[in-house]
C-alpha cells in the first residue's frame, strides 16, 4: 500500500520550453499523465457514478458521460433533474469540474412538436437545448434522421475528390 500511495502524493511536475526551466510547482491531485496506472485508476475512480441516477440511465465511455430517461410527463422531467442533482453532488464530494460548456441536452423524437418541455441545469446553471449533437464521429439529430449525418460525409468525400483534382 505504500507503493501506491508514493504513487500518487509528493509530486512535482515543471514546463520546458525552448530550454527554458519554470519552477517546480506540487501537484495535490490526479495521477501522472501517459502512466500504465492512469486508466484503470480513472476507472475505478468512476465506477460508482451510475449509482447517482435512481430514475435515469446512463453511458460512461472514457470521461464522457451521457444521461438519458424516457419523459413522457413533467414528473419525469423532474426526475430526470433530481438525477443531475444527484450527479452534481457526488462530482462535489469527488472534488471533479464538470465543463458546463460541453455539457447540453437533447430531446429525441418522431414527432414533430413535443408536449413536454423543461429546462434542464447543472450547478444551477441551465444546459442548452440542441438538435444535433456529434458524438464518436456519428451526428444524432433529435428528429431520429441521419441526413445531417449522410450528408457530412458526402461534403468531406466530395472535397477530398475536388482536392485530389488539383
Amino acid at each position: 500500500m505504500k507503493w501506491f500511495r508514493s504513487y500518487l502524493s509528493d509530486r512535482y511536475q515543471r514546463v520546458i520550453i525552448s530550454g527554458v526551466q519554470s519552477d517546480w510547482v506540487s501537484v495535490p491531485s490526479g495521477v501522472p499523465q501517459g502512466s500504465i496506472l492512469g486508466p484503470s485508476l480513472f476507472l475505478m475512480f468512476v465506477n460508482d457514478i451510475p449509482d447517482c441516477f435512481q430514475s435515469s440511465n446512463c453511458l460512461l465511455y472514457a470521461d464522457d458521460l451521457k444521461v438519458f430517461k424516457k419523459i413522457t410527463t413533467i414528473s419525469d422531467c423532474i426526475d430526470l433533474q433530481s438525477d443531475l442533482i444527484a450527479f452534481c453532488d457526488w462530482c462535489s464530494k469527488w472534488k471533479m469540474t464538470i465543463n458546463l460548456d460541453k455539457c447540453f441536452f437533447m430531446n429525441f423524437s418522431l414527432k414533430r412538436a413535443l408536449n413536454v418541455t423543461f429546462n434542464y441545469s447543472l450547478y444551477g446553471s441551465l444546459l442548452s437545448p440542441v438538435s444535433s449533437i456529434s458524438d464518436l464521429g456519428v451526428i444524432f439529430s433529435s428528429t431520429m434522421s441521419f441526413t445531417a449525418h449522410i450528408d457530412s460525409f458526402v461534403k468531406k468525400s466530395y472535397v477530398g475528390i475536388c482536392a485530389s483534382h488539383l
